[in-house]
């Protein structure tokens, strides 16, 4: 249960705050920028803050949720405190959205979902193979080194987020980045190779970014002010 409403929170706090961020930058790249980098750099945070918590602390299982409580607190005031770009119309509190693509959005839509499913799938999967993997195959015990190289891994992804203006097709690079990544993780978890599991941290980190922030700059770019 708890998964769930973290998840069902993460998931609409997300999508609102990047298009917060995305309606109070002085651009709308440089909005995508930050969004993209504070979402990666707060989930590269997770696992190396807990992993360190759990390696030192007496109460690891406990620890590193009032660790993340205590840091919902100035967030949840941080909210409270910003400005609100958008007026609500209607009187509800709560209204159904509406679900739709503007038919002059479909085509970097599609680009930008299928960049950003493949991206979080890879993610995923490092995120979840790569700790067993370590204190299986390579008889890693530290928690904290497990933690630091899935960190590893969401650092990647926001420097490529910020590499985005270095290349002519950075989605093309992004995708066949992260295609090179997936080859070094098989290789790496072939050979028990801590270096290329770590190369395929880095290479796949790189690739999700750019593809992601690649498709996320060419949507909001592409869409008018009320969508």
């Amino acid at each position: 249960v708890g998964r769930l409403i973290s998840g069902l929170s993460a998931g609409i706090f997300t999508g609102t705050a990047t298009a917060l961020l995305v309606d109070l930058a002085s651009s709308r790249s440089r909005g995508t920028l930050v969004a993209t980098v504070a979402n990666m750099g707060g989930l590269g945070c997770g696992p190396l803050i807990a992993g360190a918590l759990a390696q030192w602390v007496s109460s690891p299982i406990r620890v590193p949720f009032w660790v993340d409580l205590g840091l919902l607190a100035p967030a949840a005031i941080g909210v409270w405190a910003l400005p609100e770009p958008v007026k609500r119309t209607g009187s509800r509190w709560i209204q159904r959205p509406e679900l739709r693509v503007p038919a002059e959005l479909r085509s970097p839509f599609i680009r930008a979902a299928l960049a950003g499913f493949a991206g979080f799938s890879v993610l995923g999967l490092f995120t979840a193979v790569s700790p067993a993997f370590l204190a299986q195959g390579l008889s890693v015990q530290s928690h904290a080194v497990v933690g630091l190289v899935v960190f590893v891994v969401f650092a990647a992804s926001a420097v490529g987020q910020m590499l985005l203006g270095r290349f002519p097709d950075p989605m093309s690079v992004g995708c066949g980045t992260l295609i090179a990544g997936m080859a070094l993780l098989a290789l790496g978890l072939a050979l028990s190779s801590l270096a290329l599991l770590v190369l395929a941290g880095i290479a796949a980190g790189l690739g999700q970014g750019l593809s992601f922030r690649a498709g996320l700059d060419a949507l909001t770019e592409a869409a008018p002010p009320e969508h």
